[in-house]
């Protein structure tokens, strides 16, 4: 079942249904095609790796969109907005506030450069928002097919502002997806879009084993770390020598699972000491499709 955003205001049921900030534009509805899968993790309390280089999502943002203009040129905008101003700490069953949190990092303001074609950032901010690559493009395009920002990368440094969204491990974000049309207008109307089911913790190892687990589970670049892949059988083998010859129980290897996060070893080739030479295997948060878009 796919999540469906309309607008800012909440219904008065109670659901997920939002109604567009650029109501003046009229028309722009966005379902969030993936969200079964984003309802999973949800349900655990959705959690995302940052790094110093960055590290893509998964689940990524994947929408459809539909009522644009079709011969109009629109940009779609990601940004990544705190839900509170509390730094949460996982406490070994769920997520609890932990007093306030650090300062965040000011999304920057997106403004004209006196070109109809794109926008400029202000530099003297570090941003927390991604341009979809494609844009600017006609609303034909956006609305031919699933519109995915896999490509995004979540950071807990500066290092390369340009490559990745800089966010605060230990607090909760929420994306928005803006869709601005090109327009000679200084500030051109914009629909904003928010689905609740993305929101997520940012840490910088995973802190609940579910959710590794279901990273595993739902990845289908992680075949290979399933119950009957070979990197499976690694970890087992790995598991019962640590646990002097004892086998492993599914509660060691979730908990094997939560240490290693995103360090899992594999061997490449053997030595002439016959001992192999251990490189890090593919990483839990490869995105869910790099053709889709």
């Amino acid at each position: 079942m796919e999540s469906t955003a309309e607008g800012m205001l909440g219904n008065d049921d109670g659901s997920e249904a939002l109604r567009s900030s650029g109501d003046g534009v009229g028309g722009v509805s966005v379902t969030l095609e993936n969200e079964s899968v984003w309802s999973r993790f949800h349900s655990l309390g959705t959690e995302m790796i940052l790094t110093a280089r960055g590290r893509r999502m998964f689940p990524c943002c994947r929408f459809r969109l539909s009522g644009l203009q079709p011969d109009l040129s629109y940009f779609l905008i990601l940004d990544i907005t705190p839900l509170d101003e509390l730094r949460h700490r996982w406490t070994g069953d769920t997520w609890e506030p932990q007093g306030a949190g650090e300062t965040h990092l000011q999304s920057p303001v997106c403004f004209r450069d006196g070109a109809s074609t794109g926008f400029k950032i202000n530099q003297d901010k570090i941003p927390r928002v991604c341009f979809h690559p494609d844009s600017p493009a006609p609303g034909q395009r956006w609305m031919d097919g699933p519109v995915s920002f896999y490509k995004m990368k979540l950071a807990h440094s500066s290092e390369d502002p340009d490559a990745a969204v800089v966010l605060r491990p230990m607090h909760r974000y929420q994306p928005r997806l803006y869709v601005v049309p090109v327009s000679d207008c200084p500030e051109p109307d914009a629909h904003v879009f928010t689905f609740p089911k993305t929101a997520f913790y940012a840490v910088t190892s995973y802190q609940n084993p579910l959710i590794t687990r279901l990273k595993i589970d739902c990845n289908p670049f992680m075949l290979a770390f399933r119950e009957d892949g070979p990197s499976a059988r690694l970890i087992q083998n790995k598991l019962k020598l640590a646990l002097n010859g004892r086998p492993a129980t599914p509660a060691d290897r979730e908990k094997h699972c939560s240490s290693t996060h995103t360090q899992i070893m594999s061997p490449v080739k053997r030595e002439g000491s016959g001992r192999p030479v251990m490189r890090r295997s593919l990483e839990i948060d490869q995105p869910l499709n790099q053709l889709m878009r």
